[in-house]
């Protein structure tokens, strides 16, 4: 998301948004009562987004699960947003226009939405009831930062550095993303270790 509301808009419903939204040639998100247009990804981003979105459509197979990429809208309450990869498997869970139940969703990160997608769009994914694990998924380097709810419903925390397999909560259980899946194609220094970083603790800690 862009830090400033789109040039000469004003405050909107999120059905006005709707069709503001409908109209434009780029996308925008509406948080708070606006429109912020979002930028264009690099080939880079575009390429991470897709091997995520490429392994998760291949596990859900024929099963109740969609997954989307970049194209579908989420609505969280009265904001509306495009995750680059989101898992819904609840039945009622979207719409033609947007979804609003998602399992799993995953951002990759890129110098103009990194620090929304850190704080802002943590918080408010977080909030979402069916939500079962967030993906933060670096451009820079192989490092993915997973959160994820445990069997008692807490939030927890792991980061991946180079190497390493993310357990799915969805399209299908048992499933698995690597970082080798995730970084196909993406050029970076040797695989090295994995690191796991609890709830709470710095994440240069360890």
């Amino acid at each position: 998301m862009a830090s400033r509301p789109a040039p000469g808009t004003r405050p909107m419903t999120v059905e006005e948004f709707l069709r503001f939204d409908a109209r434009q040639r780029w996308r925008h998100e509406f948080v708070d009562g606006y429109p912020y247009a979002l930028a264009g990804a690099s080939g880079g981003h575009n390429r991470i987004a897709g091997n995520i979105f490429a392994t998760l459509w291949q596990r859900a197979g024929d099963g109740p699960c969609r997954v989307y990429q970049e194209a579908m809208k989420l609505r969280v309450r009265s904001d509306v947003y495009y995750p680059d990869v989101m898992v819904v498997c609840d039945p009622g869970g979207d719409d033609e226009r947007m979804a609003h139940a998602p399992c799993l969703l995953a951002e990759v990160l890129s110098p103009a939405t990194e620090r929304t997608d850190r704080s802002q769009k943590l918080s408010v994914y977080r909030g979402i009831a069916s939500l079962q694990a967030y993906l933060i998924v670096s451009r820079e380097a192989r490092h993915v930062r997973r959160h994820w709810r445990d069997a008692a419903g807490e939030w927890q925390r792991e980061e991946l550095f180079d190497v390493g397999e993310i357990p799915l909560p969805c399209p299908a259980p048992g499933g698995v993303l690597t970082l080798d899946a995730i970084y196909r194609g993406i050029a970076f220094p040797a695989p090295g270790r994995v690191r796991r970083v609890r709830e709470g603790e710095p994440a240069g800690a360890g």
